[in-house]
Formats: C-alpha cells, sequence, structure tokens
C-alpha cells in the first residue's frame, strides 16, 4: 500500500488526494479483515476443544465468512482507482449541471 502513496510523494499531492477517501476504505477493509481473521482462527480453536459456546464459535465463523465474501472483493477496485487516479469526478465543472 505504500506504493499507492507515491503520489503524494512526487508532489503531486493533490493527484494523490483526490483518491484519498478510497484509500482509507481500503485500508479499513484490510484492517478489519485481518482482525475477522484472528477471531475466526480462535473460533476454529474453540470448536476443535469443545469448549464454550458453540453458537457463538459458529457465529464468529458465519460473521468473518460474511466480510471476506462482501467487502474483501472491493479491494482490487480501489487499489485500481488509487492506482490509475481515475479523475472523472474531478474534471467536473458547475456548468456541466
Amino acid at each position: 500500500m505504500a506504493e499507492l502513496g507515491a503520489h503524494g510523494m512526487n508532489g503531486e499531492v493533490e493527484l494523490m488526494l483526490r483518491h484519498s477517501a478510497d484509500f482509507l476504505d481500503l485500508f479499513s477493509v484490510f484492517a478489519v479483515a485481518w482482525r475477522w481473521l484472528a477471531q475466526a482462527a480462535a473460533a476454529k480453536e474453540g470448536l476443535a476443544r469443545g469448549g464454550g459456546d458453540r453458537d457463538f464459535h459458529e457465529g464468529k465463523l458465519a460473521a468473518a465468512q460474511y466480510w471476506f465474501a462482501t467487502e474483501l472483493p472491493r479491494v482490487p477496485l480501489l487499489i485500481q482507482l488509487c492506482r490509475t487516479g481515475e479523475d472523472s469526478y474531478a474534471r467536473m465543472r458547475p456548468e456541466w449541471f
């Protein structure tokens, strides 16, 4: 992800900031996925041990699976937007509305 901030380091701050929300979204999806992965691993261990509340562990696994199936697939598009600097919205003019 460090390369995604390279535009700003090259003095192209406006270009970098155009997709700052996408960059933050990308980072947050990864951060939450990392936490869900840790929780899913702990839930798997809990189920293997046979201790604790089985429903709780199954719920953690289902929630992690949901995140991985619905949120993580957004990452490639967010990376592409940050890398390419797609700027259609930045070229808009008030008189076009």
